[in-house]
């Protein structure tokens, strides 16, 4: 397989329960920012295709590819690798140029996180990718099901940014209380909440907010929901000693292990010893990112966030305790 020496592509994981405007917001995108430089997957799980055909109605130049009858996280994450090496290879061999960015719009059904799993392959990787999961939220429909949608929720708890959709149909205090119950599901996203379509359609697919001097105030000051929805829990660690980075990555390593496919997302501020600035260290579900110096930043105590779901915490505690607490020779807490 040729490489178009791309410096990266940009591939956004489209999530979101059924009729929470996934299919709008995109075809809306697409009218507002056509680029034949972007590729779109469009994942349906019945056998009619509808809303490929929406999408592909408002694609002129776009390369697009519909995987019907199947989801992507399970049965057809072998599909989703080839097709965007396909997409890769025929832009490059149509033009000469590189493909910058891939949406996926999964099914209403797909676990994000296992859709990311799936395309950290070898075959992928080559090409740099960013890798971002973007999740629509129904503000008129979706808090009064969210209680009894453990599925829905789960997608939510996984995303670094969140769209709230149909802000037209419901009171600014409606608007309000849906934020308020997203983000104590998921206070590490970057939560959308904008009634115009000019100001939400820029932000939609652009690469997630990074971490810098001017914000990392907001992962500091996280507090865990003392009401947690059910099957999905936010867990605040803090540890006031320098961390030597071999034994908390063994220790890390021992604490995922434990927690796997019940890890959600993670973000964690570390003060590493020998190092003259925090370091950023995150991960979609077990996948972690490479590690990033947030220049200028220097921290008194690390700052740990985890999004689990069906996990308990009280297994939790015990769990961290014996693995990052010992390592680090620190108790558990925060």
């Amino acid at each position: 397989m040729s490489n178009p020496n791309a410096p990266s592509l940009d591939i956004t994981v489209l999530s979101g329960r059924l009729g929470s405007g996934k299919t709008t917001l995109l075809t809306d995108w697409l009218k507002a920012y056509p680029a034949a430089d972007v590729g779109l997957i469009i994942n349906e799980v019945g056998e009619l295709d509808i809303d490929g055909a929406l999408v592909m109605n408002q694609a002129k130049d776009q390369p697009i590819t519909i995987l019907p009858s199947g989801c992507l996280c399970c049965s057809m994450q072998d599909d989703l690798v080839s097709t965007i090496a396909t997409l890769i290879e025929a832009k490059f061999e149509r033009d000469g140029t590189a493909l910058r960015a891939v949406i996926i719009e999964t099914s209403g059904l797909a676990r994000p996180t296992a859709v990311v799993a799936s395309l950290l392959t070898p075959e992928l990787m080559q090409y740099g990718l960013n890798v971002q999961i973007v999740c629509t939220f129904d503000s008129e429909a979706g808090p009064e099901m969210l209680a009894d949608d453990a599925p829905g929720r789960a997608q939510l708890a996984c995303a670094q940014r969140i769209i709230f959709t149909k802000l037209d149909r419901v009171s600014a205090l409606e608007a309000q209380h849906a934020f308020d119950l997203v983000k104590a599901i998921n206070p590490l996203a970057e939560l959308v909440l904008e009634f115009g379509r000019d100001k939400l359609l820029p932000l939609a697919f652009s690469r997630s907010r990074s971490l810098t001097r001017e914000n990392f105030h907001e992962l500091l000051f996280i507090k865990p929901d003392p009401t947690p929805h059910s099957n999905v829990r936010v867990v605040c660690r803090q540890l006031d000693a320098a961390l030597d980075w071999d034994r908390f990555s063994a220790g890390l390593d021992d604490l995922v292990a434990y927690c796997s496919d019940h890890l959600l997302r993670t973000k964690f501020l570390l003060r590493i010893e020998g190092a003259s600035s925090a370091v950023l260290l995150q991960s979609v579900g077990y996948r972690f990112s490479r590690p990033t110096i947030v220049e200028g930043l220097q921290l008194t105590s690390s700052r740990l966030v985890f999004i689990l779901e069906n996990y308990d915490e009280d297994l939790f505690n015990a769990q961290f305790g014996i693995t990052i607490g010992a390592c680090v020779d620190a108790p558990p807490g925060g």
